[in-house]
């Protein structure tokens, strides 16, 4: 009887491969109407011959009968097969050209900048002498307290403008302004004697995106200019109070080669920002530009013996960072910083911290169809010697 049902099955298939709209198997019994109602009744059969019920749902019972079909050899004729064969293969051809297509696009955007070490070279030169980063010859702060502030997610470059958020050149201007006077307000309110800055990146927009060019308001060239020119300000007014030591990271926006798959991890416009910060800051000695332990994708430092961990976001998940990260260094931290999700929040694992930072930029065209939304802000950490995370503030922008 099961047998009998099941044969239901491969001629329904057969007639649904001929008339798409047949209900009924005059030969046998009327096939039911869905293959739901088709698998229900098989499972019925097998429950009353004392056997497990087998087709969750009519779509596994569809799968099961098409696997049974060409097995029994009932594939109708070698054209059909031909066809198929035929359809994978035009398939095939179109992955091939979308690839083609991609490597295309990488060659033509990077044909008149050969190299990476050509946009750099051209970056430098444009930028040329700027404004005088010399040691500051203000008191510094003499507390025992230590800051440490997360930038990411500034994404200049990028023109906004909805009625959750508005972002342009003038707009980031003011942000950055508000930022660098509240993180001096915290400094000398709580009298830090050394500011760790984290740059956990995605400062620019990029390229990687076909709607980025079209949100576009500065080129690519344009952007690493302002950034590293504003961050090089940030860095020389946070140095007449304190003492800054600055670590970066590389990201995802700041690809040098749209496709992910194409590119590779040092062609990175972010590796561009420590090297023009170290010619920046050659006569200040306050500002200490810190290589990386690992490697560019991992912030770490050390605080009052407690350990730090900075990373963009792109390549973790904050359920799994703690665990992932700790496991390649072989070490365990108290706080683990990210980007990259343009919201804040905190999380703990296994008593390690994890602070995820907002985005300067706030609200994009993506987030807001995504339907998600954040307030535009930066964090600032206040550390102590008994406590590695004493006092936590999202500045507001």
């Amino acid at each position: 009887m099961i047998e009998k049902h099941f044969q239901i099955g491969l001629q329904k298939i057969e007639k649904e491969l001929a008339e798409p709209y047949v209900k009924y198997n005059k030969d046998l019994e009327p096939i039911p109407l869905t293959w739901d109602e088709l698998a229900d009744k098989l499972n019925e059969m097998r429950d009353e011959a004392g056997e497990e019920p087998m087709y969750p749902n009519g779509e596994a019972l569809r799968c099961a009968v098409k696997e049974e079909r060409y097995e029994r050899g009932m594939v109708k004729t070698l054209e059909d097969k031909f066809l198929s064969e035929k359809q994978e293969m035009y398939k095939e051809r179109l992955k091939l050209r979308a690839e083609h297509n991609e490597i295309k696009a990488s060659i033509k955007q990077l044909a008149s900048k050969e190299t990476f070490e050509e946009i750099l070279i051209e970056v430098a030169g444009l930028m040329g002498e700027k404004m005088d980063f010399s040691t500051p010859k203000t008191q510094l702060m003499r507390g025992n307290r230590s800051g440490i502030l997360l930038i990411s997610d500034w994404h200049y470059g990028l023109t906004v403008d909805n009625y959750i958020n508005e972002f342009n050149h003038d707009v980031f201007i003011e942000r950055i302004e508000k930022l660098t006077k509240e993180v001096v307000k915290e400094i000398r309110k709580h009298q830090i004697e050394k500011l760790y800055v984290a740059n956990l990146n995605d400062l620019i927009s990029g390229i990687i995106h076909q709607n980025l060019r079209l949100q576009n308001s500065r080129d690519i060239i344009e952007q690493i200019m302002m950034v590293t020119d504003v961050l090089s300000q940030m860095l020389q007014e946070f140095s007449n109070y304190t003492l800054v030591e600055y670590h970066d990271c590389i990201d995802n926006h700041s690809r040098v080669v749209p496709d992910r798959k194409l590119a590779l991890a040092k062609e990175n416009f972010a590796l561009l920002t420590p090297w023009i910060l170290r010619r920046d800051f050659k006569k200040n000695n306050r500002v200490e530009i810190v290589a990386n332990e690992f490697d560019e994708e991992i912030i770490t430092f050390t605080i009052y013996d407690k350990h730090y961990l900075g990373v963009h976001g792109h390549l973790d998940n904050v359920n799994s960072v703690v665990s992932d990260l700790s496991l390649m260094t072989k070490r365990f931290y108290n706080v683990m910083f990210l980007g990259h999700m343009h919201h804040f929040s905190a999380d703990e694992t296994h008593k390690t911290y994890v602070y995820c930072n907002g985005s300067l930029s706030g609200v994009d065209q993506y987030a807001k169809e995504a339907r998600v939304t954040s307030n535009p802000s930066q964090t600032l950490i206040i550390v102590s010697p008994d406590d590695f995370a004493e006092y936590i503030r999202t500045i507001k922008l």
